[in-house]
């Protein structure tokens, strides 16, 4: 949807990318070990189980917390909803970033194999970095010649919201309602980063409008072909 859609994409990517590499290395053990020593690898190998559930919770919490993630990826569980872009929602999320490290810290790396230490590795810089981060996460421009929630609502609704039935196209109109939603969120938004200095280059402005008008353009707007967006199509 805009740069902090990006950085969740990033973010859920990384952990996803840690679950297959902790996945495929394994933790494996020979039949015939002493005793002493087949306790210490059950132990570590304790350790390795519970790092990559940790790793699966964390993807799986993350995916299901963002209704457009869960539909690219084919969920469709929250089909009729939007993700929240609230301070409030920032807020909470950086608390569970917090309490991830905490949890991922809890885990002993030492007891780890190889390729789960590189997962643990991966996912500790991308927590770190979430809160490192959180301070500047009004230094961006969510709206500019590039990308934007202006662009990017109308092509998520015409190339990921699949309509198959009477269901999906009832979540896609619910989700066409909700646009009013998502888009007062930008502004409260767009307000605080203009209150701090933050505003695309003059340049941006013309191009940003251009682009707007051509989603309004035609019916129900004006005369002319209906929008691609509005049509509820291939309903079986």
């Amino acid at each position: 949807m805009n740069n902090k859609k990006g950085k969740t994409m990033r973010k859920l990517t990384v952990i996803a990318a840690a679950i297959s590499v902790a996945l495929l290395g394994g933790c494996q053990q020979t039949a015939e070990q002493p005793a002493p020593q087949q306790q210490v690898q059950q132990v570590a190998q304790s350790e390795v189980e519970k790092a990559n559930a940790f790793f699966e919770e964390v993807f799986m919490r993350n995916v299901m917390r963002s209704p457009v993630y869960q539909t690219y990826m084919g969920i469709k569980q929250d089909y009729d909803k939007w993700d929240d872009e609230s301070e409030e929602r920032q807020l909470e999320d950086l608390e569970l970033t917090k309490k991830d490290l905490a949890t991922l810290k809890s885990i002993d790396r030492s007891k780890l194999d190889a390729s789960t230490q590189v997962s643990y590795d991966l996912m500790q810089q991308n927590l770190e970095d979430e809160i490192a981060d959180f301070k500047w996460r009004y230094h961006d421009y969510p709206v500019n010649q590039m990308y934007g929630t202006h662009s990017t609502v109308p092509a998520f609704l015409i190339n990921q919201h699949q309509i198959t039935n009477q269901e999906d196209a009832l979540a896609y109109i619910s989700r066409l309602n909700g646009v009013t939603k998502v888009f007062d969120q930008l502004i409260e938004g767009l307000e605080v980063r203009a209150k701090k200095g933050i505003i695309a280059p003059k340049f941006v402005f013309p191009h940003v409008i251009g682009s707007s008008k051509n989603i309004i353009k035609g019916a129900p707007f004006e005369a002319g072909k209906t929008q691609p967006y509005w049509l509820i199509s291939s309903v079986k």
